[in-house]
């Protein structure tokens, strides 16, 4: 996956998530979130390292592998008791919710998969 520089400079001017790693011109560059840029391994900064002349150029995104966590349902969210059919309602809803999030990470994850 890639980006290109400009769009990386309006997503952090605008204050939105950010690749925690990306590779530019060879060089891996991690994102400090408090100082709001990128450095390298020697503590240079992308911006000290890029040409500013062609802002379409493309940095390469490091995606960090990520587990997918398991589906667990809280004990007090038990359909069995006493519970009215509109709590009922409101529990299935939200662990309707969770299975749709879980099962689009997993459709994520696969489509990154086939990709590679």
């Amino acid at each position: 996956m890639k980006i290109k520089i400009i769009d990386l400079l309006n997503k952090i001017a605008n204050n939105e998530e950010v690749p925690e790693k990306i590779m530019f011109d060879e060089w891996l560059y991690i994102y400090n979130e408090r100082e709001k840029t990128y450095y390298d391994e020697e503590d240079r900064t992308l911006w000290q390292s890029y040409n500013f002349k062609i802002l379409t150029d493309e940095a390469k995104i490091i995606e960090e592998p990520k587990k997918i966590e398991k589906i667990s349902w809280r004990e007090k969210e038990s359909l069995a008791g006493n519970l009215m059919a509109n709590e009922k309602q409101e529990i299935l809803a939200r662990r309707t919710e969770k299975l749709k999030s879980s099962l689009n990470e997993l459709i994520d994850e696969i489509n990154n998969l086939k990709e590679k």
